[in-house]
């Protein structure tokens, strides 16, 4: 079986805290692993060591969403993914679409599908730490989480432990412990699901069950 990986990165770049980022998310592994009694079979490595070029580009498109939005709109760095696996001109037709008005923004698509045609990528399996620059407002503060794996992309804006193992778990197609408008508890007041991650100690019971059987879904153990 080849090895699969979670593909970090960290904007602005910076070794130090990217290399905070992945080892949490490893070392979070490790503790699932035990916890829950499985063998996760995949690992968090720097997209740089992945993949240097589409970390160039990444780094470029979270530059230009700073630029030109002063946040990050995670469906937008869905759409980048989306370009990136399918450099076709069907998919930034179908992109356009959602972005018709924003002529700055295609313009940024159309080059990320040029310089994808060198790329290889089959899925995207992405987990971005952001050190100062907030997600679009509706998002955060803490973080935001868009698909599941193999393809996701997940956003932490705050750089908190707790809050990496919550977007990470929402990866794994594991639920809000909270009701999405009064932010309630939906579960244990431990749990890491909950709205203010950094509250948390631990997993909940329905959130481990979640999580172990999409882990065997996906063959991931």
């Amino acid at each position: 079986m080849n090895e699969k990986y979670l593909s970090v990165s960290y904007y602005p770049h910076n070794d130090k805290q990217l290399s905070y980022v992945i080892d949490t998310i490893n070392n979070f592994i490790l503790y699932l692993n035990h916890e829950l009694n499985i063998n996760l079979t995949f690992r968090a490595c720097s997209t740089i060591d992945l993949d240097l070029p589409l970390h160039n580009l990444l780094q470029d498109f979270l530059f230009f969403s700073e630029q030109h939005f002063n946040y990050v709109d995670i469906n937008c760095v869905i759409d980048f993914f989306e370009i990136i696996k399918h450099p076709s001109k069907e998919m930034l037709s179908i992109i356009q679409l959602s972005h018709k008005d924003d002529k700055e923004l295609y313009k940024f698509f159309q080059k990320a599908k040029r310089a994808a045609s060198s790329f290889k990528i089959d899925e995207a399996f992405q987990f971005i730490s952001l050190e100062s620059l907030k997600l679009k407002n509706g998002q955060g503060p803490w973080g935001a989480t868009n698909g599941q794996f193999p393809f996701s992309v997940a956003i932490d804006a705050k750089g908190y432990k707790e809050v990496i193992y919550h977007e990470f778990l929402h990866q794994l197609n594991v639920s809000e412990g909270y009701d999405e408008i009064t932010h309630l508890n939906s579960c244990d007041n431990l749990c890491w699901m909950q709205y203010e991650a950094t509250k948390g100690n631990s997993l909940c019971e329905k959130h481990k069950n979640e999580l172990v059987k999409f882990i065997i879904a996906k063959q991931l153990s």
